[in-house]
């Protein structure tokens, strides 16, 4: 959390498309960085409970940054929380899959989670 916070801080106050950006690239990047030891603290643990993928900083965080753009106009999504919610495990069911491989483009990947995130809330990501 405090790596996105720090990518979302580094964008200006009212640039909420970027911070959305910044979100996904800091998502990304960092499950990638750390997910030989995610896997290593994981490894023959049960499955997350429901609770543990719909009750997380993470995804608090991101539905906080959602309302941010409500209010200040960028974009008008009905529940932030569940579309918070939405992008948290669809980015796991993207990012989890793709770093295992043996060679993936790791940047291609960053674009299509920042394009998936930017439809979410109804911008286009030209």
């Amino acid at each position: 959390l405090a790596r996105i916070i720090a990518a979302i801080a580094a964008r200006p106050a009212d640039d909420w498309p970027g911070k959305l950006a910044a979100w996904a690239r800091a998502c990304v990047t960092g499950y990638l960085d750390a997910i030989r030891l995610h896997d290593i603290l994981f490894y023959g643990s049960p499955p997350p409970s429901h609770k543990g993928l719909t009750d997380n900083i993470v995804i608090d965080h991101l539905a906080e940054l959602l309302c941010g753009g409500n209010a200040t106009g960028p974009w008008s999504v009905a529940d932030p929380r569940i579309v918070a919610l939405f992008l948290f495990s669809g980015l796991h069911g993207v990012v989890d899959p793709g770093g295992k491989k043996a060679r993936f483009d790791r940047d291609a990947m960053v674009r299509s989670v920042e394009r998936l995130c930017f439809r979410a809330v109804g911008l286009t990501s030209d």
